[in-house]
């Protein structure tokens, strides 16, 4: 298997969430870090596409950091509705 089921992320993460450690904004730093290493440190434009899942509030905190430091940065939220 290549990867981790979600029910393993969660009883991996319980811990450190009832110790009040801060997984999402953590996550978010270090997206920042990644995307800014990517774009330069001259800054640029960055796009922030933010679906409905889990990780989207992760994309929005990672778009302020990114603007914090001067990058461009513009965001979009949307998905596509259940075809059923």
């Amino acid at each position: 298997m290549l990867g981790y089921t979600a029910a393993q992320v969660r009883a991996a993460e319980e811990a450190l969430l009832s110790a009040g450690e801060p997984l999402m904004q953590r996550a978010a730093r270090d997206l920042a870090t990644a995307a800014a290493e990517m774009v330069g440190p001259q800054g640029g434009s960055i796009l922030i596409l933010v679906g409905s899942g889990n990780n989207g509030a992760d994309g929005l905190y990672a778009g302020m950091h990114l603007a914090e430091r001067g990058y461009r940065v513009a965001g979009t939220a949307g998905w596509c509705p259940d075809p059923r």
